[in-house]
């Protein structure tokens, strides 16, 4: 499975370790103890449950860990622009998914949703930004399943056929355009913990 290096090559950001193993174990606690409820989608504009498209937990990150993080992500701003070539505005409050056995999220791409109508503009989304709180081979951690494949990443005609799973790691951010094709995996074991946020 290709590791985040991989992935520069095709335009993403990416910054392993960013978050320490303490961190990450302390906002699993977070995710854990926090009030989560189950995530939903964009569908004939409004924010609904769809859950043969979209299956996870998903729980605000506020408070003191919230903020630290959201300074953190701040910090990378300039690296982001230079990468992306953009202008970011305003970063987005940041939110842990909690995939457990038999969650998983559809083919997608964060800045429109699609609907039997056509696609739909749901935000001004420009960056998405994913951080990987556990080790899917760490035995305390350990989950199964849950692989973020990214689509369309080769300028050939065709290419959204094709995915490329992430091989994840503990405390690894990953940005992307927020137009790239990505889904997740159903998790066959065990729980996967993020953190996702947007640059608008």
């Amino acid at each position: 499975m290709p590791d985040h290096a991989f992935f520069r090559s095709f335009g993403l950001f990416t910054q392993a370790e960013f978050l320490s193993l303490e961190e990450c174990a302390e906002l699993r606690d977070v995710a854990d103890n926090s009030k989560g409820e189950e995530a939903k989608v964009y569908r004939g504009g409004e924010h609904i449950l769809h859950e043969e498209y979209r299956k996870t937990l998903q729980a605000p990150l506020t408070g003191e860990a919230g903020d630290r993080l959201h300074e953190k992500i701040e910090a990378l701003r300039p690296e982001m622009e230079s990468c992306f070539d953009l202008t970011l505005g305003k970063l987005y409050e940041t939110r842990c998914l909690i995939y457990r056995p038999g969650d998983f999220f559809e083919l997608h791409i964060d800045s429109i949703a699609k609907s039997e109508e056509g696609f739909e503009t749901i935000s001004s989304r420009q960056v998405s930004v994913v951080i990987f709180l556990n080790d899917p081979n760490a035995p305390e951690q350990a989950y199964t399943g849950g692989v973020i494949n990214f689509h369309g990443l080769m300028d050939v005609p065709g290419a959204n056929a094709f995915g490329f799973p992430l091989d994840p790691e503990p405390g690894l951010l990953v940005a992307f355009r927020s137009d790239v094709l990505h889904g997740v995996s159903p998790v066959e074991a065990g729980k996967r913990y993020t953190l996702v946020t947007w640059f608008h």
